[in-house]
């Protein structure tokens, strides 16, 4: 392989760029180690020297599995026959929440203690209303998709979806919850 030479412009580039630089002094300087020898045959070895102890090798945990995260309409374990009668808002609405006038941390809070008792009662479809916010874009209405995807309210939920008008619009949402397992 064949180098070229460095134009004056990046010689000049070079020097600018290693201005102020300082050579490390030689006794610093760390040199590679020359590759290991193989080892020999343990007959071979005289008694006297020492065999040193193998390192530990643990082994590496298989990362966590996570759900693919939560988007509004996105109908990820249902059937299509409940999952459109979930997004149409035909299903039994069993409890709501409303979070107008409340905090981001006053609603987080609230709207965790509340899908974890929905939950643990064996609810099903849940209404959230959240509220349009001002001028329809509100901090509630784009917060709380992105809270009902953190791992502490994920576990209760399948899907959620914004809500027909009727219960709301863009200003309120569906939550779909998971099934109540007996052990």
């Amino acid at each position: 392989m064949t180098t070229r030479k460095p134009s004056a412009d990046e010689q000049a580039l070079f020097r600018e760029a290693m201005q102020g630089a300082k050579p490390i002094a030689r006794k610093k300087r760390v040199v590679a180690a020359p590759p290991a020898a193989k080892p020999e045959s343990a007959e071979a070895k005289p008694a006297s020297a020492k065999s040193k102890p193998l390192p530990i090798v643990r082994p590496v945990a298989p990362p966590p599995k996570t759900k693919p995260p939560l988007d509004a309409g996105r109908i990820a374990d249902l059937d299509k026959r409940t999952g459109e009668r979930f997004k149409r808002g035909e299903m039994a609405i069993d409890a709501k929440i409303d979070l107008h006038g409340l905090t981001q941390a006053e609603a987080h809070d609230k709207l965790q203690g509340f899908l974890a008792k929905a939950a643990a009662a064996g609810k099903r479809c849940v209404l959230i209303v959240t509220g349009k916010g001002a001028g329809g874009w509100g901090v509630l209405r784009d917060a709380v998709p992105r809270w009902l995807n953190e791992p502490e309210m994920r576990r209760h939920l399948l899907a959620f979806s914004l809500a027909q008008s009727r219960h709301g619009g863009a200003g309120a949402l569906y939550a779909l919850l998971k099934r109540k397992r007996e052990p």
